[in-house]
């Protein structure tokens, strides 16, 4: 087991995080440094010391051993995921894997000579950006105009259409659902205007 603290510390930490009100970052921090392999964690209250957690990462017996200890100081948790710890079935859940297209069109300068290799800088600044979004994360059209702009010179115009799983392209930001993250790599195409 993963878990650096002993169960009466984990305990102790969430009884004081419950009496000032600071459960949700309490737990986040737990979940991140007492659990090995977790990259991300989102976690929010669905009722009155009820909680879910969405966690990226971490062995699941990691993750049940941690949210049981939580449990035991009168936090319970609610999730799509489970795993049995001394008896007791422990509720987490997983994030959804979504797939995210963008399509990018530029023009360069009049005059303006593009690097041979646009394609490849263009495509190496967005999925390494998107490699970092995290659970629940909106992807933002803008976002992906400032990597465009930095990552290749001679640029005019950028336009960016973007789509998640099978939904239609868009030019508007996407949000994403508080249990969902990007697939990586994002499927990226390059068009010459």
């Amino acid at each position: 087991m993963a878990v650096k603290k002993t169960l009466a510390q984990i305990r102790q930490a969430v009884h004081v995080a419950n009496a000032f009100g600071r459960v949700t970052e309490a737990l986040i921090t737990l979940i991140k440094t007492e659990v090995t392999g977790v990259e991300s964690v989102f976690v929010f209250s669905s009722g009155v010391d009820n909680y879910e957690a969405v966690i990226d990462g971490g062995a699941d017996a990691d993750i049940g051993n941690l949210l049981w200890a939580c449990s035991e100081a009168g936090i319970i948790f609610t999730g799509t995921a489970s795993v049995v710890v001394e008896g007791e079935t422990v509720y987490f859940t997983r994030p959804v894997p979504v797939a995210v297209d963008v399509e990018v069109t530029i023009a360069p300068y009049g005059g303006e000579q593009l690097p041979t290799n646009y394609e490849a800088l263009i495509t190496a600044a967005i999925q390494g950006y998107a490699a970092t979004l995290k659970i629940g994360q909106g992807i933002l059209i803008d976002t992906w105009k400032g990597l465009v702009y930095s990552a290749c010179s001679g640029i005019d115009t950028v336009t960016i259409r973007q789509k998640k799983g099978s939904g239609d392209w868009q030019t508007d930001d996407i949000a994403m659902a508080y249990n969902e993250r990007p697939v990586n790599p994002v499927d990226v195409t390059v068009i010459l205007a």
